[in-house]
C-alpha cells in the first residue's frame, strides 16, 4: 500500500499586521500511514499572497528534525522522506538537497521573536501541494503522491532539477523569441517516460507519443499541424489542443517550448523571484 500524506491547512483572516502581513487562524490535519495529527493555530502569516506558518510549530507537529548554525544564521529542516531543507536569516534563497532552490522576497520571517517559513517550501518537497481559495476562507491540501514530479528548467546552463536532482542536458536547450526550448526525447527519459516517433500519422504529420510511467495517459504531439492529442486511457477521451509555440527541429531532435510543455502535462507553474530566467512547474506523470 502506497503510503499518503494529507495535510488539510484551513485559513481566515483574523488580524492585521505591520508591513502587510495578515495573521491567519489555521486548521491542519495530517494523516498517514505512521502517524495522524491534527490541531488548529493562530501561528501563520499572509504575506505578498504566500503563507508563512510558524516554524517551531509545523516542525514540531510533524515531527521533524531542526538544526541550528548561530555563527552562520542558518536552519536545516530534515523532511519525513529524508529530504534535507536549508535556510539563512537575512537570505532569499531556500536550498533543497544543498541545491539553491526557492527564491523569494525573504527565506524567513521573524514576527515577536517567532520565526516563520513559507508553507509551500516545507510542504512541496514532501506533498503536492494545492490551495482553495474564497473570500473568508483559504484551504491548502498537501497531498504525498509518487506520481508528482517537481521540475525547475535553469535555462542559462542548460540544466534542469528533477524532483530536486540536477540534470545536466546533453543536448543544449534552445533560448528562442523569449522561449526555452527543450530537447523532448532527453526530457522525457529523465522523467521515466517514453518516447515513441511515427514517420506518417492520420492527422498528416509525424506522430510524436510520449507515455508516461505511471498515470493512465498518452500525450500524442503533431509537429507539422502544431496540435497536440491527449489520451486517457481509462475513460477512452481524447482532448485536442493548439501548440502556441511550433516545434523546433535540430541535429535530427525535437524541441517543445516550455510553454507547450507545461501545457500537455497539465502542470501547474509557479512564480518565484527567479522566474524571468528559470521556469519551475509540477505535474503527475
Amino acid at each position: 500500500m502506497k503510503k499518503s500524506i494529507v495535510v488539510t491547512l484551513v485559513l481566515i483572516v483574523i488580524v492585521s499586521l505591520p508591513a502587510m502581513a495578515k495573521e491567519r487562524n489555521l486548521d491542519v490535519n495530517i494523516r498517514t500511514d505512521k502517524r495522524s495529527t491534527r490541531f488548529s493555530t493562530t501561528q501563520t502569516l499572509l504575506i505578498s499572497d504566500r503563507y508563512y506558518i510558524s516554524l517551531r510549530e509545523v516542525t514540531e507537529r510533524l515531527g521533524l528534525s531542526v538544526g541550528w548554525d548561530g555563527d552562520e544564521r542558518k536552519l536545516t529542516i530534515k523532511q519525513l522522506n529524508g529530504m534535507k531543507l536549508m535556510a539563512r536569516f537575512d537570505d532569499s534563497v531556500w536550498y533543497i538537497n544543498e541545491f539553491p532552490y526557492y527564491y523569494l522576497e525573504t527565506s524567513l520571517i521573524t514576527v515577536n521573536d517567532r520565526t516563520y517559513a513559507p508553507i509551500r517550501v516545507l510542504l512541496e518537497p514532501l506533498c503536492q501541494v494545492q490551495f482553495t481559495r474564497t473570500e473568508q476562507t483559504d484551504t491548502i491540501h498537501a497531498i504525498e503522491n509518487e506520481m508528482f514530479t517537481r521540475v525547475k528548467i535553469l535555462a542559462a546552463d542548460s540544466e534542469i532539477i528533477i524532483n530536486y536532482k540536477l540534470h545536466s542536458l546533453t543536448t543544449k536547450l534552445i533560448q528562442q523569441n523569449e522561449e526555452v526550448f527543450v530537447p523532448l526525447r532527453e526530457f522525457i527519459e529523465l522523467i521515466d517516460g517514453r518516447l515513441e516517433y511515427r514517420e506518417t500519422s492520420e492527422y498528416g504529420s509525424p506522430e510524436i507519443k510520449i507515455i508516461p510511467a505511471n498515470i493512465n495517459r498518452v500525450i500524442a504531439l503533431y509537429p507539422e499541424k502544431n496540435q497536440a492529442i491527449l489520451f486517457n486511457n481509462a475513460t477512452n477521451e481524447k482532448e485536442f489542443i493548439t501548440l502556441p509555440q511550433q516545434l523546433l527541429q535540430k541535429n535530427g531532435s525535437y524541441f517543445l517550448g516550455v510553454t507547450d510543455l507545461i501545457l500537455i502535462l497539465q502542470a501547474e507553474k509557479d512564480s518565484y523571484l527567479d522566474s524571468d530566467v528559470n521556469t519551475y512547474f509540477n505535474f503527475e506523470f
